[in-house]
This record gives structure tokens, C-alpha cells and sequence, in this order.
């Protein structure tokens, strides 16, 4: 790897010429908005990996790679003779008794609700404690808009929703 120069700056999206940009992430970009590392929207231009590090040596210029961090790996009890249903019984267990515990408030609470996994396991729980609850979407515009799926999860599960829209947002 030689680099002929190395530049620290926040990204300026007016000075990126078209010439610039790297198509393949490009692609990347308009199929699944995002790029993925290592790639870059410029050419010839590198992510730093996901929890990771780039030390370079000014005297020589000798570049270092590393991890500067890495998500804790559980370490599995070797003793435990879970079956999956059993540990997936746990984890849904947890994640009931979560919900639960959050919906105690001396405030009224509600759920921002989106057409993803996270956002409707959440609601689903929560109609199971607090039936009722509120939920809330935004929808946004073009193809990164969930608020069709919201509303169907909100009503499969009798909860009553509000919706803005970012476009009306904007008029206000």
C-alpha cells in the first residue's frame, strides 16, 4: 500500500467533482444507500474498518492497521444443555420483561413505530403489557418510507398511531 499523501478533512459533498466518484460505490450507494467499507464514495479514497484504526508513521511512512475495538463475544456456558427453542424462550423472556419495565412511567408512553423488525417486536410487546399504547411514525420520502408497513403493524396489533410526514414537516 503507498500513499503518496494523507488528508484529515470532514467531507464537503460541493467539492466532490463527478470525475471523483468511485462507481462501483456508487452502485453500492444507490441500490442499498450505503457504502460499504472499505469502499468510499471518492476514488482512491479508503474507510477506516468498523471499529478499527490507522496509525501512521510521519518518520517513514509506514502505515498500521488495527482494531481499536471489537464487540464483546459472549462466552457460552459449557455446562448449559440449552436447546435453541430454550435459549430463544430466554431471549424473548428478557426482551418481554424489558418492554415491560419501560412502560412504567409517571408519564405517558409511546412507541416510535417504523415498518422494521426492532420497532414492531417492541410494539408487539408492548400491546401485550399496556394495550393501547401509542405509536408514532414518520414517514419519509421515496423508497426509505415504512409508514404503509407501520400502519398495518399498528392496527394488526390495536394500537392507535400518529403520522407526520416529512414533507409537511418542512411546510410548517
Amino acid at each position: 500500500l503507498e500513499f503518496r499523501r494523507v488528508l484529515f478533512r470532514s467531507p464537503d459533498p460541493m467539492r466532490t467533482r463527478l470525475a471523483e466518484i468511485n462507481p462501483i460505490a456508487l452502485d453500492w450507494y444507490l441500490a442499498h444507500g450505503a457504502v460499504p467499507w472499505p469502499l468510499s464514495i471518492r476514488e482512491g479514497v479508503e474507510q477506516v474498518s468498523p471499529g478499527g484504526r490507522v496509525s501512521f508513521a510521519l518518520s517513514n511512512g509506514a502505515v498500521e492497521r488495527a482494531a481499536w475495538w471489537s464487540p464483546p463475544v459472549p462466552n457460552p456456558d459449557p455446562h448449559s444443555n440449552d436447546s435453541t427453542s430454550e435459549a430463544l424462550d430466554r431471549l424473548e423472556s428478557a426482551l418481554d420483561r424489558s418492554v415491560e419495565l419501560r412502560l412504567r412511567a409517571d408519564q405517558p408512553v409511546g412507541i416510535l413505530l417504523s415498518g422494521g423488525l426492532d420497532s414492531r417486536l417492541i410494539a408487539g410487546l408492548a400491546a401485550r403489557h399496556a394495550p393501547g399504547t401509542p405509536t408514532f411514525t414518520l414517514g419519509l420520502p421515496g423508497a426509505f418510507d415504512e409508514s404503509r408497513e407501520a400502519e398495518a403493524i399498528a392496527e394488526r396489533l390495536g394500537l392507535p398511531r400518529s403520522e407526520e410526514h416529512t414533507s409537511e414537516l418542512q411546510s410548517h
